[in-house]
């Protein structure tokens, strides 16, 4: 995972980065994951599916409370959530 996130750092597409996020989250790395995640995000904003895989990330490790603070930056950012 240190190779990958590597190899990654000069990277500003979405989908290798959304991979390594992925890998992130198959490889129980949450550190990582938040620092992926905010490389995408700073890139697009607006993607659902960062939000998505990121929430998924902290409920996986229990932590509800990050849970509810990425759902509502979805919000904060005119995401809806689906019923």
């Amino acid at each position: 995972m240190d190779e990958a996130e590597k190899l990654a750092d000069g990277l500003t597409d979405p989908l290798a980065l959304k991979t390594l996020l992925g890998a992130c989250r198959k490889f129980n790395d949450l550190e990582r994951a938040e620092r992926v995640a905010n490389r995408i995000l700073s890139i697009d904003p607006k993607d659902t599916s960062v939000y998505v895989l990121l929430s998924n990330i902290y409920a996986s490790f229990k932590r509800f409370e990050d849970v509810k603070r990425v759902r509502q930056q979805m919000r904060d950012v005119g995401i809806r959530e689906n019923a």
